[in-house]
C-alpha cells in the first residue's frame, strides 16, 4: 500500500482566537484557572501532492492524565484530502462540556 502522508507536527492551543494572519499561539503548558479548552492541530505532508488522487484521513486526537494516565477524552476528525494540499491540518477543538477539565481531571 503507498504511504500518504509523513508526520509534520502536533500543536496544542488554548484560544480560538487568531493573530496576524490566521496564526494561533501554541503552548505546552496551561494553567487550570484560565484553561476551559484545549486545542490541537495535526500538520502532516501530503505524499500525494500534485499526483491527483484524493483521499480520506481520519484523526483521534486523546488526552491523558499525566499522573494517573487516565483518558480525560477522545475525538475524532475527519478530512478529504485533495491533490492541491500540500500540507494537511487537521484541527480539533477540546472537549465540548462545559468543565471537563476540572481539577479533578487533572
Amino acid at each position: 500500500m503507498k504511504e500518504k502522508f509523513k508526520f509534520k507536527e502536533l500543536k496544542a492551543y488554548g484560544s480560538l482566537e487568531s493573530l496576524f494572519q490566521g496564526n494561533r499561539k501554541y503552548r505546552i503548558v496551561y494553567d487550570e484557572a484560565e484553561t476551559s479548552y484545549i486545542n490541537a492541530e495535526l500538520s502532516v505532508y501530503n505524499l500525494l501532492f500534485q499526483e491527483g488522487e484524493t483521499w480520506d484521513i481520519s484523526v483521534v486526537f486523546k488526552a491523558f492524565n499525566h499522573h494517573t494516565g487516565r483518558e480525560i477524552c477522545s475525538l475524532e476528525k475527519k478530512a478529504t484530502v485533495t491533490s492541491e494540499d500540500n500540507i494537511v491540518y487537521v484541527r480539533r477543538m477540546g472537549y465540548t462540556r462545559p468543565g471537563i477539565l476540572e481539577k479533578r481531571h487533572l
